[in-house]
């Protein structure tokens, strides 16, 4: 699971380096071009991201990061 899950921080870590390089208002033709999967994943996977940059800013142990994209969402519980 630990390995999915920094497999998730790096995707979100690249699509924002990308988003952060596409113009204003073209982000969403640059995903559906170079994103396979749905828009609203990687803003998951982009959240998760500044999640854990947030938390390591602040001292937080990974730990307290949630430990699937579907428990970030509160689909389920802790």
């Amino acid at each position: 699971m630990v390995h999915l899950i920094k497999d998730d921080w790096h995707a979100g870590d690249k699509l924002i380096e990308a988003k952060d390089q596409v113009a204003h208002g073209y982000w969403p033709s640059w995903l559906s071009k170079n994103f396979t999967l749905s828009d609203r994943t990687a803003s998951r996977y982009m959240r998760l991201a500044r999640l854990r940059s947030d938390n390591a800013q602040i001292g937080q142990p990974v730990a307290d990061l949630p430990r699937s994209l579907t428990e970030m969402e509160g689909e389920t519980k802790r």
